[in-house]
């Protein structure tokens, strides 16, 4: 089973509790009002243990959310030297790219999930990053191995419109960005050197993250990373 493939049925897995748990709610909710002596106390038993639950498990995520929302910066790992931009892909719907169409700047690039917590995670903090360095020859692309279907669902769902460049990858990964994490997050400089890589959610838009990538984005083309 691929990657894709076992994401989308935890997708479909979760939507299906979630329908579950939300109609043993409103059973639940109707005995406590409309049911007998017995029947109500069973029933405000059990929402009393959901409510705990939720509650501890609410807290249980936020804390790990915190935790893998701060920045962190990593060194890289080139497995065969600096990229060389061979990746195509195409936005909904559209035409083919090419990726070398950003070799002219900074690339952050980051790949995806659609409806994966952790990918949607970071997406506010790198929009955040993309109008801190606007205009200054920073590129952003969200690519997904999803497919087109999959990432239109994915938008009509949450009736949303993109507020960063989204991508569908053409054809196969790259060595330097496979991996079995995401989001995984790339940042390339002028030439094709590939200056810092995150696994998981980061924090884009802290302080220290835009001050390197501005920093960057001002230096001189680079075609190694330095270690």
């Amino acid at each position: 089973m691929t990657t894709v493939e076992t994401h989308t049925m935890a997708r479909r897995l979760t939507k299906r509790l979630s329908l579950g748990l939300g109609l043993v709610v409103v059973v639940m909710i109707a005995l406590a009002i409309a049911g007998d002596t017995f029947l109500r106390g069973i029933a405000v038993g059990v929402l009393g243990v959901f409510v705990v639950a939720t509650a501890g498990w609410a807290a249980v995520v936020l804390r790990g959310a915190k935790a893998r929302g701060r920045a962190s910066l990593e060194a890289p790992v080139i497995p065969t030297g600096p990229w060389n931009y061979s990746m195509a892909g195409h936005e909904l719907d559209g035409p083919r790219i090419s990726f070398s169409q950003f070799a002219d700047g900074v690339l952050v690039l980051t790949f995806w999930f659609p409806w994966h917590g952790p990918s949607m995670r970071q997406m506010p903090s790198l929009q955040r990053l993309r109008e801190a360095t606007s205009g200054l020859g920073v590129h952003f692309a969200c690519v997904t191995q999803d497919s087109d279907s999959v990432l239109r669902d994915f938008l009509s769902q949450v009736n949303a419109k993109p507020t960063l460049p989204l991508y569908v990858l053409d054809g196969d990964l790259p060595e330097q960005f496979r991996g079995r994490i995401m989001p995984a997050t790339f940042v390339v400089a002028r030439g094709g050197a590939i200056v810092l890589r995150q696994v998981g959610p980061a924090m884009w838009d802290h302080e220290s993250v835009a001050t390197f990538v501005k920093e960057l984005a001002s230096g001189p083309t680079m075609t190694t990373a330095a270690h």
